[in-house]
């Protein structure tokens, strides 16, 4: 399946037709699109409903007053490309983590790997540490013999 925004932004640099709601057809260079499917064409050529034919520069369409973008067959074709290796990256992080042992890595809980006493030794423990020199969160009784 494509997304429709993935298929716009995937045809920058291509040559679209876009079909208005109101019956007019511009076919141009897509610059850039948007979220909001907004999109900007260049070297554009606009048909009206009685085929006549006008060239602008620049366009920008706006994203709900679209009906339809044509585009070549081998954008498309490139886009379940894209979205099958990425399936397949996936598939296989997915299975080399499921092969991962659970218990392995930090005991901790923390991303860092440090504990979650506010008393952690060293400069700046915390909770009243950290404010020069000395002890750090430590507290002096807790069995430190060179007292």
């Amino acid at each position: 399946m494509v997304l429709p925004t993935a298929l716009i932004q995937a045809c920058v640099g291509l040559t679209v037709s876009v079909e208005m709601k109101n019956g007019l057809v511009y076919n141009g260079v897509l610059v850039a699109s948007d979220s909001f499917m907004n999109i900007t064409l260049r070297d554009v050529i606009l048909t009206t409903r009685d085929a006549r034919f006008f060239k602008i520069p620049e366009l920008y369409i706006r994203g709900n007053q679209f009906r339809t973008v044509r585009v070549s067959d081998e954008v498309i074709a490139s886009i379940e490309e894209q979205n099958a290796r990425r399936a397949q990256a996936r598939e296989a992080r997915e299975a080399s983590s499921a092969m991962a042992p659970r218990d392995g890595g930090n005991q901790t809980g923390r991303r860092d790997g440090t504990s979650s006493t506010y008393r952690s030794g060293g400069r700046g423990g915390g909770r009243g540490g950290g404010r020069g020199g000395g002890a750090g969160g430590r507290n002096r009784r807790s069995g430190n013999s060179s007292d």
